[in-house]
């Protein structure tokens, strides 16, 4: 298996009055696979479960992303600091997929962070990266912790 982290910057990266541009990343820890047989996906997909929590791997890579976009509102956006950690920690949006794997093999659970993405954007977003026959399910993550 691969830990894997990928992110994908919007060009630009100016701050402005509109929505900062999304920045997306992927963090899992998934075996590269071939695509599943259509008989697995249906399988799986027919079985929606709860999905677990993020790890605390997971966790760590959230805190490390609101502080990144924090700095850069700081820095390029001229904002306080504290209005720049409200502003990047109201804006993400943390989404948990559950990818088919190879045959034989139990779907996996991977985040995604989506800072400014709605559902709709996340799931095109989890299908162009993992492919659209193996994105069985995706929600988003609520955090219980106080902001």
């Amino acid at each position: 298996m691969t830990s894997v982290l990928s992110r994908f910057l919007a060009p630009g990266g100016a701050l402005s009055n509109s929505p900062p541009p999304a920045t997306v990343a992927t963090v899992a820890t998934v075996a590269p696979s071939d695509t599943p047989a259509p008989q697995q996906v249906e399988r799986h997909q027919a079985r929606r479960i709860t999905a677990p929590p993020p790890s605390f791997a997971d966790l760590e890579a959230i805190a490390e992303a609101i502080n990144e976009r924090a700095a850069v509102r700081e820095f390029d956006g001229q904002e306080s600091r504290r209005v720049a950690e409200t502003a990047a920690r109201s804006a993400m949006r943390v989404y948990r997929i559950r990818v088919a794997m190879g045959l034989g093999e139990f779907p996996k659970w991977t985040t995604l962070l989506a800072p400014g993405c709605d559902l709709a954007a996340a799931t095109d977003c989890a299908r162009g990266q993992f492919g659209p026959d193996r994105v069985l399910e995706i929600t988003e993550y609520q955090s219980k912790a106080p902001c």
